[in-house]
Protein backbone atom coordinates (compact mmCIF):
# COMPACT_ATOMS: atom_id res chain seq x y z
CA UNK A 1 0.00 0.00 0.00
CA UNK A 2 2.87 2.16 0.40
CA UNK A 3 3.79 2.52 -3.45
CA UNK A 4 -0.10 3.08 -4.18
CA UNK A 5 -0.03 5.41 -0.99
CA UNK A 6 3.43 7.37 -2.40
CA UNK A 7 2.27 7.58 -6.05
CA UNK A 8 -1.76 8.57 -5.34
CA UNK A 9 -0.12 11.18 -3.10
CA UNK A 10 2.64 12.05 -5.36
CA UNK A 11 -0.37 12.70 -8.10
CA UNK A 12 -2.25 14.67 -5.78
CA UNK A 13 0.39 16.77 -4.16
CA UNK A 14 1.11 17.93 -7.85
CA UNK A 15 -1.83 18.51 -9.03
CA UNK A 16 -2.50 20.77 -5.96
CA UNK A 17 0.93 22.94 -6.51
CA UNK A 18 -0.36 23.64 -10.00
CA UNK A 19 -3.63 24.17 -8.90
CA UNK A 20 -2.26 26.15 -6.34
CA UNK A 21 0.45 27.89 -8.48
CA UNK A 22 -2.47 28.77 -11.46
CA UNK A 23 -4.53 30.64 -7.79
CA UNK A 24 -1.65 32.49 -7.38
CA UNK A 25 -1.04 33.64 -10.61
CA UNK A 26 -4.46 33.80 -12.09
CA UNK A 27 -7.73 36.06 -11.94
CA UNK A 28 -9.43 34.07 -9.68
CA UNK A 29 -11.45 35.65 -7.37
CA UNK A 30 -11.88 35.32 -3.79
CA UNK A 31 -15.07 32.91 -3.91
CA UNK A 32 -14.01 30.51 -6.72
CA UNK A 33 -10.11 30.39 -3.99
CA UNK A 34 -12.14 29.47 -1.27
CA UNK A 35 -14.12 27.13 -3.28
CA UNK A 36 -10.69 25.26 -4.69
CA UNK A 37 -9.12 25.46 -1.29
CA UNK A 38 -12.44 23.45 0.47
CA UNK A 39 -12.74 21.12 -2.57
CA UNK A 40 -8.89 20.07 -2.08
CA UNK A 41 -9.31 19.74 2.13
CA UNK A 42 -12.95 17.64 1.20
CA UNK A 43 -11.27 15.38 -1.63
CA UNK A 44 -8.36 14.46 1.40
CA UNK A 45 -10.60 13.71 3.61
CA UNK A 46 -12.76 11.85 1.57
CA UNK A 47 -9.67 9.46 0.13
CA UNK A 48 -8.07 9.26 4.20
CA UNK A 49 -11.77 8.01 5.11
CA UNK A 50 -12.27 5.26 2.43
CA UNK A 51 -8.34 4.35 2.55
CA UNK A 52 -9.11 3.67 6.63
CA UNK A 53 -11.71 1.24 5.77
CA UNK A 54 -9.12 -0.55 4.48
CA UNK A 55 -8.62 -3.83 5.82
CA UNK A 56 -5.09 -5.70 6.23
CA UNK A 57 -6.10 -8.35 3.19
CA UNK A 58 -7.37 -4.86 1.25
CA UNK A 59 -3.69 -3.81 2.21
CA UNK A 60 -2.25 -6.43 0.97
CA UNK A 61 -3.71 -7.59 -1.95
CA UNK A 62 -2.50 -3.33 -3.18
CA UNK A 63 1.47 -3.64 -1.90
CA UNK A 64 1.45 -7.23 -3.86
CA UNK A 65 4.11 -6.84 -6.35
CA UNK A 66 3.56 -9.61 -8.29
CA UNK A 67 0.07 -8.25 -9.35
CA UNK A 68 -0.34 -6.15 -12.52
CA UNK A 69 -2.06 -2.54 -11.70
CA UNK A 70 -5.49 -4.29 -13.20
CA UNK A 71 -5.04 -7.40 -11.25
CA UNK A 72 -4.77 -5.18 -8.02
CA UNK A 73 -8.01 -3.37 -9.13
CA UNK A 74 -10.12 -6.69 -9.69
CA UNK A 75 -9.22 -8.21 -6.64
CA UNK A 76 -9.74 -5.09 -4.49
CA UNK A 77 -13.15 -4.52 -5.87
CA UNK A 78 -14.13 -8.25 -5.16
CA UNK A 79 -13.12 -7.88 -1.80
CA UNK A 80 -14.75 -4.66 -1.42
CA UNK A 81 -18.05 -4.27 1.60
CA UNK A 82 -21.26 -3.03 0.31
CA UNK A 83 -20.22 -0.17 2.75
CA UNK A 84 -16.90 0.29 1.07
CA UNK A 85 -18.75 0.18 -2.37
CA UNK A 86 -21.20 2.66 -1.15
CA UNK A 87 -18.68 5.24 0.82
CA UNK A 88 -16.31 4.77 -2.75
CA UNK A 89 -19.45 5.63 -4.68
CA UNK A 90 -20.28 8.84 -2.55
CA UNK A 91 -16.73 10.06 -3.00
CA UNK A 92 -16.66 9.73 -6.52
CA UNK A 93 -20.23 11.64 -6.87
CA UNK A 94 -18.98 14.54 -4.30
CA UNK A 95 -15.92 14.66 -5.71
CA UNK A 96 -17.89 15.24 -9.86
CA UNK A 97 -20.08 17.60 -8.37
CA UNK A 98 -16.92 19.82 -6.34
CA UNK A 99 -15.26 19.52 -9.82
CA UNK A 100 -18.07 20.37 -11.99
CA UNK A 101 -19.05 23.68 -9.28
CA UNK A 102 -15.95 24.87 -9.82
CA UNK A 103 -15.40 24.18 -13.44
CA UNK A 104 -18.67 26.45 -13.74
CA UNK A 105 -17.24 28.91 -11.59
CA UNK A 106 -14.58 29.79 -14.07
CA UNK A 107 -14.90 31.55 -17.47
CA UNK A 108 -12.88 30.14 -20.93
CA UNK A 109 -10.13 32.38 -20.13
CA UNK A 110 -9.39 31.25 -16.60
CA UNK A 111 -9.90 27.24 -18.35
CA UNK A 112 -7.64 27.73 -20.64
CA UNK A 113 -5.05 29.48 -18.23
CA UNK A 114 -5.64 26.56 -15.70
CA UNK A 115 -4.73 23.98 -18.06
CA UNK A 116 -1.91 25.34 -19.75
CA UNK A 117 -0.68 26.15 -16.03
CA UNK A 118 -0.74 22.44 -14.85
CA UNK A 119 -0.06 20.84 -18.14
CA UNK A 120 3.37 23.51 -17.78
CA UNK A 121 3.76 22.31 -14.24
CA UNK A 122 3.94 18.37 -15.09
CA UNK A 123 6.42 16.09 -16.81
CA UNK A 124 5.15 13.72 -19.29
CA UNK A 125 5.58 10.52 -16.69
CA UNK A 126 3.39 12.75 -14.37
CA UNK A 127 0.55 13.49 -17.16
CA UNK A 128 0.82 9.56 -18.17
CA UNK A 129 0.32 8.59 -14.37
CA UNK A 130 -2.81 11.17 -14.31
CA UNK A 131 -4.37 9.71 -17.22
CA UNK A 132 -3.73 6.26 -15.89
CA UNK A 133 -5.23 6.90 -12.81
CA UNK A 134 -8.24 8.57 -14.50
CA UNK A 135 -8.95 5.07 -16.51
CA UNK A 136 -8.38 3.09 -13.53
CA UNK A 137 -11.11 5.35 -11.80
CA UNK A 138 -13.40 5.26 -14.65
CA UNK A 139 -12.79 1.51 -14.40
CA UNK A 140 -13.58 1.14 -10.50
CA UNK A 141 -16.93 3.34 -10.87
CA UNK A 142 -17.78 1.33 -14.13
CA UNK A 143 -17.45 -1.88 -12.01
CA UNK A 144 -19.42 -1.20 -8.79
CA UNK A 145 -22.31 0.45 -10.40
Amino acid sequence: MKNVTKISMTLAFTMMLAVASFGKTSTLTDEQQLLLSVNMEQSAENFEAFHSTLDVFQLAILENRELTPSQKTEALKASLTLEQKALWEANHVLERAMREDFKNSLSDEQKVDMKSTIEGSLNHEQLALIEADRILHDLMREDLQ
